[in-house]
């Protein structure tokens, strides 16, 4: 399974969104999967505190790409990240050289972890990929990995990583 390089935080209809997509690797079907994320806050005075980020994604099938989606609402540790930035949509969230959420003392670490079992042999895959501050992008979207030859649709698996800026009012 592969993880996008970034992660990015989209509006759509009046709400935030925390996005990660993800994709198969190999021809071997992963059933049974599974995803969480794990929001890892390193505050200075009182250490780290792992909170799991509720999804809003149901069902995870990786025979193509998908997607991990958080709602950053009131009860989101992003909430109060978004509002304490004081930054234009369309640009990366900016650390100090410790990592640090810039003016609040808090850093980061967002870990997406993936289960599933490989239907050829029974067995359990894990995978995980952590993202720091600096691997997400406020105000873009992912571009699409799929498109039209003829009557079929097709992946085009180089826009895998593909970000694009969404504009904001």
């Amino acid at each position: 399974v592969a993880f996008t390089k970034k992660a990015v935080i989209s509006r759509r209809n009046d709400h935030f969104l925390l996005i990660f997509r993800l994709c198969p690797t190999s021809n071997i079907a992963i059933i049974n999967a599974t995803a969480k994320v794990i929001f890892i806050e390193h505050n200075k005075s009182s250490g780290s505190k792992p909170i799991n980020l509720p999804l809003i994604t149901k069902d995870i099938v990786m025979d193509f790409p998908s997607q991990l989606i958080h709602v950053i609402d009131r009860k989101s540790p992003f909430w109060r990240i978004l509002k304490d930035q004081k930054m234009p949509c369309s640009e990366k969230m900016e650390t100090d050289n410790n990592g640090d959420v810039d003016n609040v003392g808090v850093g980061f670490k967002l870990m997406v972890c993936f289960e599933g079992t490989n239907c050829v042999n029974g067995g359990v895959v894990s995978y995980q990929h952590i993202y720091d501050r600096k691997d997400i992008l406020k105000g873009f979207y992912y571009g699409s990995v799929t498109m039209r030859q003829g009557l079929d649709l097709v992946f085009d698996w180089s826009n895998f990583d593909h970000c694009l800026p969404q504009f904001l009012s």
